[in-house]
Parts: C-alpha cells; sequence; structure tokens
C-alpha cells in the first residue's frame, strides 16, 4: 500500500499539504503550508523510490507538478474523492476517533493575510 498525500489548494501557489502512512492516521510528514515543488522537496526522504496516491483539491489543481516530479509513481485519482466524503469513511471505521461536529477544531499552518499584511506595513 502507498502513503496517502493529502493537498488543499491554499491559494498563493500553495497547498495545504500532510503525508499519511497507508492506514491513513500516521502522520509520516507534518502539516504544512508550501509551494507543491517546496512539498514534495520536504517529502523527498519519506516517499523516497515507491508510490503515493494523492487526494484533494491541491493535488488536482498541481496533478502537472506532481507528475513532472514523481512520474508515474504519483497516483492521482481523476476525480480525487471530496475530503468530506473520505472523512466521514474515517470516522465511521473508528467511531472512538470521531467527535461532534462543534468539537473539530481547524490546525492553522500559515498566519492569516492581515497579520502578513500588518507587518509588511509596519516595516514600511
Amino acid at each position: 500500500a502507498a502513503p496517502i498525500a493529502v493537498w488543499i489548494d491554499a491559494h498563493r501557489g500553495q497547498v495545504f499539504a500532510t503525508l499519511y502512512a497507508p492506514d491513513g492516521r500516521t502522520v509520516l510528514a507534518p502539516p504544512s503550508s508550501l509551494t507543491p515543488d517546496e512539498t514534495l522537496d520536504a517529502w523527498t526522504d519519506v516517499l523516497g523510490t515507491g508510490r503515493a496516491v494523492f487526494a484533494g483539491d491541491g493535488a488536482l489543481r498541481y496533478a502537472p507538478a506532481i507528475r513532472a516530479r514523481l512520474a508515474d509513481r504519483a497516483l492521482i485519482p481523476g476525480d480525487a474523492p471530496a475530503l468530506a466524503g473520505a472523512i466521514g469513511l474515517l470516522a465511521a471505521a473508528d467511531p472512538g476517533r470521531a467527535v461532534t461536529p462543534h468539537a473539530v477544531v481547524p490546525l492553522y499552518v500559515r498566519r492569516p493575510d492581515v497579520e502578513l499584511t500588518r507587518e509588511r506595513l509596519a516595516k514600511g
């Protein structure tokens, strides 16, 4: 089985990405907010020469960049499954890990635009 690379389009030419083991639970590369090339660079050692399955809208958007680097080692479904559905399947498979919708909290891996703009203006 291949590791699972989840890429969500973060705009600004970046992806929010995490690499999971084939079990879909064990994190092989922690969440990041980088360009597609920087993400793949950061994962070089973890991916090695094996295959990886990519999911998410970022994987579809940046499929050419992924394939340029990984060629046929990248498995990118033409119609990547919606992440919400995949999350629901994971929750159903392990109900002990599931939480109520109001208990879901975001994991911010990039500072908000407003903070970056404020910092840039302060340096003026």
